[in-house]
């Protein structure tokens, strides 16, 4: 079985905000996903429900840690 979908996620900038080409890209990159993957969830768990397939679960999205939390992470990890 095959399921697809289209999400259109829009975001606004406000007025005078500074920002890059690269920085647009690597927040759409990131938070278009992240922000889509709630809804990508319920729509599939829908699908099956309607047709009266076993649910599936699908589990949720974890945003990668950032440098000093991977440190702080590995730093408790080798306290223990």
């Amino acid at each position: 079985m095959k399921v697809e979908a289209t999400f259109i996620v829009i975001y606004e900038l406000s007025e005078g905000a500074p920002s890059t080409d690269g920085d647009l890209q690597s927040f759409a990159q990131a938070n278009g996903v992240f922000n889509v993957t709630p809804f990508w969830r319920e729509y599939l768990s829908n699908c099956f429900a309607r047709a009266g397939m076993p649910p599936v679960v699908v589990p949720t999205m974890k945003l990668p840690q950032s440098k000093v939390e991977q440190h702080q992470t590995t730093a408790r990890l080798s306290e223990a």
